[in-house]
C-alpha cells in the first residue's frame, strides 16, 4: 500500500487502520502520519476510532495524533470564529 502514490489524506487514514487491526503498529503510525501530513486531521474521530485502538499508549501514535490535533485546531480557529 505504501508503494501506491496515494496522495488523499483520506485514504491514508483509512489504510493506517488497516495497518492497526492487523497489529502492525509501526506500519500504522508511519501511514498515520502521512495520512496527517496530506491534510487528514479529523482529531476527534481519531480519538474515537476503534480502528487505533490496538495502537493507543504508544507514544509514536500519541505523537501522530498531536500533530492531528494542532492542525485541527487551526483550521478550527481559522474557520470557526465563535468556537
Amino acid at each position: 500500500m505504501e508503494d501506491a502514490n496515494l496522495v488523499d489524506g483520506e485514504v491514508w487514514y483509512l489504510n493506517a487502520g488497516v495497518y492497526c487491526i492487523n497489529q502492525e503498529i509501526d506500519k500504522c503510525i508511519s501511514v498515520l502520519d502521512k495520512a496527517v501530513k496530506r491534510g487528514y486531521f479529523a482529531y476527534p474521530h481519531m480519538l474515537k476510532c476503534r480502528f487505533l485502538d490496538p495502537a493507543r499508549g504508544n507514544p509514536g501514535l500519541d505523537a501522530v495524533l498531536d500533530k492531528a490535533r494542532l492542525k485541527h485546531e487551526a483550521f478550527k480557529e481559522k474557520f470557526f470564529l465563535n468556537n
